[in-house]
């Protein structure tokens, strides 16, 4: 995420901000948003909730983001029960059809 922010800034040619906080903790994020004039991004629905809520404003904003690739991990050998079946076949990208 922080890398294509840096590249969103760059394509729009405005410095990048000079100060970072980098955490998966949403606690962390609002903390620092309400104590601070830092800009935070998160998920959508998120944001909303926060929104609804009065403890944060959503911004809209049309900057393209890509998720990374992830993977899944679990002990070798284990059998798959079925609800992580379920999730893997959820999670789990669909073949693309023919054209």
């Amino acid at each position: 995420m922080r890398q294509e922010l840096d590249r969103a800034f760059d394509a729009a040619n405005l410095p990048r901000p000079r100060a970072w906080l980098e955490t998966t903790s949403l606690l962390m994020v609002e903390t620092t948003l309400s104590a601070t004039q830092m800009l935070g991004v998160m998920p959508q629905t998120v944001a909303r909730h926060y929104e609804a809520q009065g403890r944060l404003k959503a911004l809209k904003l049309d900057i393209p983001l890509t998720a990374a690739p992830v993977g899944l991990v679990r002990l070798a050998g284990e059998t798959r029960s079925p609800l992580l079946e379920s999730f893997v076949q959820l999670v789990r990208p669909s073949p693309t059809p023919a054209k």
